[in-house]
């Protein structure tokens, strides 16, 4: 069974997830933990959320920004708690992210797109490579020298920021073994 408690109210509430007993690794990813989540976004995310697990020490920089990246930077997420799970940790932040805040990090044009219509398209999109064999031209956020780009990972894990990075957060989970003590938590939530 999973105990989940809720920290802090607010826009963004944070919740305390802990196993009772002796759990597998993966305790995380099971049926009450993706019902909670669906609860959490039923009313906040109209287009559905992502989850992102980060390591608990990201907590006082996404109290202050919202995101656990400097502004720019891709987060990688994921629909699956598979994913998020890989990171953290085992005293970690599930980052539970609202997808009408997100952008892929890509679009593909025509290769024939006008030359000032590709001109705004760079604005958002940093990295530009013509596809000839494809009639293709792909568009990437991430910076030229990142070897992901249009890879089947950018396409399924790499999401930006749209306008203010509050707007992406609609809560986090505090994720502690069951015998982890929640004081530094407690104290960081109590000094903000």
């Amino acid at each position: 069974m999973i105990m989940i408690e809720t920290l802090r109210e607010g826009t963004a509430p944070i919740y305390l997830a802990r196993a009772t007993g002796n759990r597998p690794p993966k305790w995380l990813d099971d049926w009450y933990m993706r019902k909670f989540i669906d609860w959490v976004r039923a009313g906040r995310a109209k287009n559905g959320v992502v989850c992102r697990g980060v390591s608990l020490e990201k907590l006082p920089y996404i109290l202050e920004r919202g995101i656990d990246v400097p502004p720019g930077n891709p987060l990688w997420v994921d629909v699956a708690l598979d994913k998020a799970w890989e990171y953290g940790g085992p005293h970690k932040l599930l980052m539970i992210l609202s997808n009408d805040a997100l952008q892929t990090s890509h679009c593909v044009l025509p290769i024939d797109t006008p030359e000032e219509q590709l001109e705004a398209y760079r604005k958002e999109y940093r990295t530009v490579v013509r596809l000839e064999n494809k009639g293709e031209i792909y568009l990437s956020r991430l910076d030229a020298r990142d070897t992901r780009i249009g890879s089947d990972y950018e396409w399924a894990y790499c999401r930006f920021p749209v306008g203010n990075p509050r707007d992406c957060l609609v809560a986090l989970v505090v994720v502690l073994p069951p015998d982890a003590p929640l004081g530094p938590v407690a104290d960081l939530l109590a000094s903000r």
